[in-house]
C-alpha cells in the first residue's frame, strides 16, 4: 500500500507532519473537545483536526486525501460552500482533482504539503541558491574574486568549447526561435547526459516543446514520461534538483530505469516557475563522464535554463509590444503606435500645449430618426470613418467618439511644433472628404451629410484619461472645453470650420482664414475671438473675406447701417455665405433698437445662447 507524507503549516510555521496510507480527512475541531493534530478514526477514513473550532474558513470536513500512487493523491473537497486552493486554481465544493506529489492544497490559512515519503534531505540535492528570474541582476557572494585556474591546452580548449556552446544557447535566446532546441541539445552535448527536454508547465501538465537524445542512448518505453516527484520538488523550491545513483534505482514508475535526473527552473519576470530544463542518464549508459550528477552539471542546467527563461521573456515583451502596437493603432498612425509601444513612458501624464479638433454631424438625430438603427450605425461608422482617416493622415491622436462626435489632439504624446497646422489640414481635409460620403449616402438621406469642424489651440493635462481597464490617450482642461463650444458655436456662425484665435495664431498663410467675431460661450467667462477657415478659397472668398472684415470692423464701431448695406451687397452676390447672413441679423436687430430709442449698452461679444 502506497503511504505518502503530509505536512500542516500556517503563515510558513510548520504545525505537524504525519504520514497517511490510505484515506485521511482534515477539517477543523468539530468540538472543542477534539484534539488538534491527532489522528482518529471514522467510519471511512482516518481524521486529523488541522484548525481550532472558530477558523471559520475551514469546514469541519473540509478535505479528503486518497493515495493513489508513489507520486500521486486524490483530493476530494467535502464541503459544500468552501473552496480549496491549489497553486493553479481550486477545486470546487464537492469536486475531486489527482495531483502529482509533492504538492499543496491550502483551506483558509492552512497549508497542507503533501510529498512521497521517501522525499528527504539525502534522496533529493538542488543547488543552494534559488534560481533568478530573467532580468535580474543576482550575482553569486564572491563571484567577481573567481577566476580560472591554469589549463593545459587540452582543457583550455574544452571550456572554450563549453562556453561557445552556452554563449550560441544564450544568443539564440536573445535573437531567434530555436532556443528550445538549442538548450535541449546542449543537456546532451554539454552536460553529457542521455536526454534533454524542455518542458512548459501548462496548468498541472508538464508539456515538452523541445527534445534531444544522445545517439547512444537505450530507446526509451513509448509511455516513458519525466518524472513528476522530481518536477514539483524543483518547483517548490525553484532551484535546480537531482537525483542519482542508489537513489533512484530502487523506485518505480518515471524513474525506474533513469540512473540520475537533473530538473532546472524555467522562471518568467516575477520569479514563478514556468517551466523547467530535464536531463536524464539512463541505467546501463557507459557515459565517459561518470553517472553521477556533480554540482557542476547541476550549475551549467541552470545557465542553459536561464537562457530560455530569457527568450521566453523576450517572446513576451515582443508580444506585448505587438499587443500594445496593435491597440495603439486604434488611436494613433502606424509609426507613432509602433514608436509607443517600445516608449509606452510617452504616455505618462503630463501638461503641454496641443490643438485639439471637435468634428459633429449636422442634424444627425432627425437623419438617425429616419434610417433606424441599423441604417444609422452604418451612416456614422462611414463618416466618422472618413474624418478619422483624415486625422491619421496628419498624425494626429483619435481620442474619443461620443456619439456623432470625433475628438482628435495633436501635439502629444510626441511633441509636433506644427500641431495647429496638422489639425487644420486634417479639418480641411475632413471637409473635403464630405462629396465622396455624399455620393454613397444623400439619396438615402434625402439631404446632404455636413459637418460643424471646431479647433482650438492651448495648455493640456494629457495622459491616460480612462482608467487601467479601459485606456483612452487624450486631454483634459479649459482648452478643451473651449474646443467643445467653438464647435457648437459653427451653428450659430452658419460656418463648417472655425478656430480659435490662438489656433490662428499659429498659422502660415497658406491658410486662408476670416475674423468672425468674439463670442462668449456657456460656462466659460473669457471671450474668443473666433475665424472661419476656407478648405477652398477661390477669387471669389477673397473678396468675401475682404468685404465681411470691413463690414464686422463698422458692427464693432457701432456704425449698424453701415454694417446691414456692407453684408447686404455680399448677400446678393453671395446669397449662401452664413457668416454674413447672421451679421447681417445682429447688426438689422441692433439698428432696429438703435432708431426705436431702445439700444442699450452696447457690447461686439456676442452672448451665444447655447452649446
Amino acid at each position: 500500500m502506497t503511504t505518502l507524507r503530509f505536512e500542516v503549516y500556517q503563515q510558513g510555521r510548520r504545525l505537524h507532519v504525519g504520514q497517511f496510507a490510505g484515506a485521511l480527512e482534515l477539517g477543523r475541531q468539530q468540538s472543542p473537545e477534539e484534539p488538534l493534530f491527532q489522528v482518529s478514526q471514522t467510519a471511512d477514513a482516518q481524521r486529523v483536526a488541522v484548525a481550532p473550532l472558530d477558523a471559520s474558513m475551514v469546514s469541519r470536513r473540509h478535505v479528503l486525501l486518497e493515495p493513489t500512487a508513489e507520486d500521486r493523491v486524490r483530493v476530494t473537497n467535502l464541503t459544500a460552500k468552501n473552496a480549496i486552493r491549489l497553486r493553479d486554481g481550486t477545486i470546487a465544493p464537492g469536486d475531486g482533482r489527482e495531483l502529482f506529489a509533492p504538492c499543496r492544497v491550502s483551506v483558509g490559512e492552512i497549508e497542507i504539503r503533501v510529498a512521497p515519503l521517501a522525499s528527504t534531505a539525502s534522496d533529493l540535492h538542488s543547488l543552494m541558491q534559488p534560481a533568478a528570474a530573467p532580468g535580474s541582476a543576482r550575482l553569486a557572494a564572491g563571484a567577481s574574486a573567481v577566476r580560472l585556474p591554469a589549463l593545459d591546452q587540452h582543457d583550455s580548449e574544452s571550456v572554450v568549447a563549453w562556453l561557445q556552446t552556452v554563449t550560441t544557447v544564450l544568443q539564440s535566446a536573445a535573437s531567434s526561435e530555436d532556443f528550445f532546441q538549442r538548450a535541449a541539445s546542449a543537456v546532451v552535448d554539454l552536460v553529457g547526459l542521455d536526454s534533454g527536454q524542455v518542458l512548459l508547465c501548462r496548468e498541472d501538465r508538464w508539456e515538452p516543446v523541445a527534445q534531444k537524445a544522445a545517439s547512444s542512448a537505450a530507446a526509451r518505453p513509448g509511455d516513458w514520461q519525466p518524472s513528476r516527484r522530481v518536477l514539483e520538488a524543483m518547483r517548490d523550491e525553484r532551484k535546480t534538483t537531482w537525483r542519482q545513483g542508489s537513489e533512484v534505482s530502487a523506485v518505480q514508475g518515471s524513474l525506474a530505469q533513469v540512473e540520475a535526473v537533473v530538473v532546472s527552473p524555467i522562471l518568467d519576470r516575477g520569479g514563478a516557475v514556468i517551466g523547467a530544463l530535464y536531463g536524464d542518464r539512463l541505467l546501463g549508459t557507459r557515459s565517459p563522464l561518470g553517472a553521477r550528477i556533480t554540482q557542476p552539471d547541476a550549475m551549467l542546467m541552470e545557465t542553459l535554463a536561464s537562457g530560455v527563461a530569457a527568450g521566453l521573456a523576450r517572446l513576451e515583451q515582443e508580444r506585448a509590444a505587438i499587443g500594445a502596437r496593435i491597440q495603439f493603432e486604434q488611436f494613433f498612425s502606424a509609426e507613432l503606435a509602433e514608436q509607443l509601444s517600445l516608449h509606452p513612458d510617452l504616455l505618462e501624464g503630463r501638461d503641454t500645449e496641443v490643438t485639439v479638433l471637435f468634428a459633429d454631424i449636422r442634424g444627425f438625430s432627425r437623419i438617425a430618426e429616419r434610417l433606424g438603427p441599423a441604417g444609422t450605425m452604418d451612416w456614422i461608422n462611414d463618416v466618422l470613418g472618413a474624418a478619422s482617416e483624415c486625422v491619421i493622415r496628419h498624425g494626429g491622436v483619435l481620442v474619443d467618439y461620443v456619439g456623432d462626435e470625433l475628438l482628435a489632439m495633436w501635439g502629444a504624446p510626441t511633441a509636433q511644433p506644427d500641431h495647429a497646422e496638422r489639425a487644420c489640414r486634417a479639418a480641411v481635409d475632413m471637409w473635403q472628404a464630405l462629396p465622396a460620403v455624399n455620393e454613397r449616402w444623400q439619396g438615402r438621406l434625402g439631404e446632404a451629410t455636413r459637418l460643424g469642424i471646431g479647433v482650438n489651440t492651448g495648455p493640456a493635462r494629457v495622459g491616460n484619461t480612462g482608467t487601467q481597464r479601459k485606456f483612452k490617450y487624450g486631454p483634459l482642461g479649459n482648452t478643451v472645453n473651449l474646443c467643445s463650444r467653438v464647435q457648437g458655436a459653427t451653428k450659430y456662425l452658419k460656418s463648417g470650420i472655425v478656430v480659435t484665435a490662438a489656433t490662428q495664431a499659429r498659422l502660415d498663410d497658406s491658410f486662408a482664414t476670416r475674423r468672425l467675431c468674439q463670442v462668449r460661450v456657456v460656462n466659460i467667462a473669457e471671450p474668443v475671438a473666433l475665424y472661419e477657415l476656407c478648405p477652398q478659397a477661390d477669387a471669389a472668398w477673397q473678396e468675401i473675406r475682404a468685404r465681411y472684415e470691413e463690414a464686422l470692423r463698422e458692427f464693432e464701431q457701432q456704425r449698424f447701417g453701415k454694417t446691414t448695406t456692407i453684408a447686404g451687397e455680399i448677400l446678393e452676390a453671395h446669397p449662401d455665405d452664413g457668416p454674413s447672413i447672421v451679421l447681417l441679423s445682429r447688426a438689422a436687430t441692433l439698428l432696429a433698437e438703435q432708431l426705436g430709442g431702445r439700444a442699450g449698452e452696447f457690447s461686439p461679444i456676442w452672448e451665444l445662447p447655447g452649446k
